[in-house]
């Protein structure tokens, strides 16, 4: 109930007040009285009512006055204004400070009730807003790792983006002092029925215990490789204290899961807008592995002196086309990029220095990976740490561009027509996955990118295999099942609305009604009040 308090100097009119008016039918309760201003504000500030209903002159202290005291203690409270002066100038002043209404004594029953009534009515609005806002922060708060790995993700992998540092602030991030670090697992564990999320899992608890007196952020991105950020708070990096820590973490990976990881370390970053920058490093330092072996950790502040001073960045793009082709299975794109990179490395007047050898190393560990993201390992067919092994002979027995390029292209031409065969037998079985994606997850927020990762594929390719197997676009079946699950809900009055939206994954409650009467002709009340469709 909505707390009221009566201030009046005349007590015949706070006790026509109180049993006049009909309170509980407002929703309302009496909780107190005073006759002048000064009484009144103790009260007010004793019960912090809802409603206050006060005269303005008074003794000891007027309405007015009172009013300017207590705006700040009560700052919800809806004021009404009851006085005998037909004084414009009072009702000025009085709507000025923020009275819900001004009233001229005599009022009649039938006119209190009606401003009371749309004083309780705005108190309610406000009150439904403020719970909102209170979910919708909630909800944001529970979210927001979530949304922090995202972002850090999008920076690491370049996306480009208006303000980052209004980002960094929106998702809480303290980048002051950083260092990227890149951690790789060598080789594939040795039990072939372990899930790479739990390995990934363990390991940035592990990594997180060897910082544990910094704030570090996990961001995983393959099934081989995560990025974290250590934060730093010394105003000085102690570069020997991180790396004896990175030592411990190697240490534990491979006491506790029975693998080994190699670690590439950036210099020191600062800010949001460096990271990308920094998550370069790392790669760069972590390519150095094909030298120093498995259970490396480069840093690369320690190349920097021995790095090339050629661009090679056109090769870069050159490799994430290709990886891209390959993970969708289009052989012809494959070839053609092949060709391209082919007759760049080419024009080039180097030898074949190490960030050449690293260039095909890299891809050619890439492409394994994806084709084991996308086919799980069949009988008879050497593992991926057996076939690395191999191919890493081969590439270091190499004494030219062209012996490089037939290792290259033998390879990834043998893994793209796998994985184009695998997808094409096994267009049904991907559909199925995003069906129980769905089933599982429509709670939540799930965009195409989330649908393409769950088949290791590209948004594109399972935006059109989904329309060729189902004859619907994926965007109206997700629609089309949510609009199905919040039926069952609204059959259960428990729910509100706004309740039901969320829980069907559409926290927009306006949204969700425009959306439901799209899909059912009618809105969320008219299904509810009408039955089943």
């Amino acid at each position: 109930m909505f707390s009221v308090v009566l201030i009046d100097d005349e007590p015949i009119i706070r006790q026509g007040l109180r049993s006049m008016v009909k309170w509980e039918e407002l929703d309302c309760e009496v909780c107190g009285e005073a006759e002048d201003g000064a009484e009144g504000v103790e009260l007010i500030r004793e019960w912090q009512p809802d409603i206050i209903i006060t005269d303005i002159r008074m003794r000891e202290m007027d309405g007015l006055s009172m009013i300017r005291e207590i705006r700040e203690l009560v700052p919800h409270a809806k004021i009404i204004i009851l006085s005998g002066y037909r004084d414009f100038e009072y009702a000025r002043d009085a709507l000025q400070l923020g009275a819900f209404d001004f009233m001229l004594k005599p009022s009649n029953i039938h006119e209190i009730h009606e401003t009371l009534g749309r004083a309780v009515e705005e108190l309610r609005q406000e009150g439904n807003a403020v719970e909102e806002l209170d979910r919708l922060r909630a909800l944001y708060e529970e979210n927001l790792p979530a949304i922090r790995t995202k972002l850090l993700y999008d920076v690491i992998c370049g996306m480009q983006m208006e303000d980052l540092q209004r980002e960094e602030q929106r998702c809480m991030l303290v980048l002051t002092q950083y260092v990227a670090v890149a951690v790789e697992v060598d080789g594939e564990p040795d039990d072939e029925h372990a899930d790479s999320r739990l390995y990934q899992l363990g390991i940035s608890e592990l990594f997180s215990d060897a910082f544990s007196d910094c704030q570090v952020y996990d961001v995983p991105l393959t099934a081989e490789r995560i990025a974290f950020v250590v934060c730093i708070c010394q105003e000085e990096v102690d570069y020997e204290a991180v790396i004896l820590s990175c030592a411990r973490f190697q240490d534990r990976v491979e006491h506790c899961f029975g693998i080994t990881v190699s670690l590439g370390i950036s210099t020191v970053g600062s800010g949001l807008t460096s990271l990308h920058e920094k998550w370069q490093e790392c790669q760069s330092a972590l390519e150095h592995k094909l030298y120093v072996g498995a259970r490396a950790m480069v840093c690369y502040k320690d190349l920097m002196p021995i790095l090339p001073l050629e661009d090679f960045s056109v090769l870069e793009t050159y490799r994430a086309a290709m990886l891209e082709g390959v993970r969708l299975g289009d052989v012809a794109h494959v070839r053609e990029t092949l060709e391209s990179v082919f007759a760049y490395l080419g024009q080039l007047d180097s030898d074949i220095g190490p960030h050449i050898r690293n260039f095909y190393w890299q891809t050619i560990h890439s492409v394994n990976a994806i084709r084991r993201s996308v086919i799980q390992t069949e009988t008879g067919v050497p593992s991926g740490a057996e076939q690395l092994e191999s191919l890493y002979d081969m590439i270091h027995a190499c004494s030219s561009v062209a012996d490089l390029n037939d290792v290259l292209m033998q390879v990834v031409l043998h893994e793209v027509d796998r994985i184009h065969q695998f997808n094409h037998k096994n267009i049904s079985q991907k559909v199925q996955s995003i069906l129980d994606y769905v089933d599982a997850h429509y709670q939540e927020v799930i965009t195409l990118g989330d649908i393409g990762n769950c088949i290791y594929t590209s948004t594109y390719y399972a935006s059109r295999i989904f329309k060729q197997e189902m004859g619907k676009t994926f965007t109206d079946y997700l629609n089309e099942y949510r609009i199905a699950r919040a039926k069952e809900f609204l059959q259960d009055v428990r729910y509100k609305v706004y309740e039901v939206a969320d829980l069907v994954g559409i926290p927009d409650p306006h949204y969700f009604s425009k959306l439901f009467r799209k899909y059912t002709g009618k809105t969320p009340m008219e299904f509810r009040s009408g039955g089943t469709t």
